[in-house]
């Protein structure tokens, strides 16, 4: 598992909320956001016990992690598309 800066983690996790913000339908939804995105982030680094949250439930952070971790294209790779 990668190190990351308290920025980093902060980063993904407000990203995550505005994800979890987005597809709320109740104001208990909306309340829950901030929570849910930081319980979905300690399941992603193992804090806690994936098995411990919905079935079906899916790494969001993983796409994150990912795209976080891209190199950025220079400018020789930007010209060959």
């Amino acid at each position: 598992m990668a190190n990351y800066t308290n920025n980093q983690v902060e980063a993904f996790i407000s990203t995550r909320e505005a994800e979890l913000r987005k597809k709320a339908k109740t104001p208990g939804e909306l309340r829950e956001c901030r929570s849910m995105a930081a319980m979905e982030w300690d399941a992603h680094i193992g804090r806690i016990e994936k098995s411990d949250l919905p079935k079906g439930w899916k790494d969001p952070y993983a796409k994150l992690d990912k795209a976080a971790k891209a190199k950025p294209k220079t400018a020789k790779a930007k010209a060959k598309k």
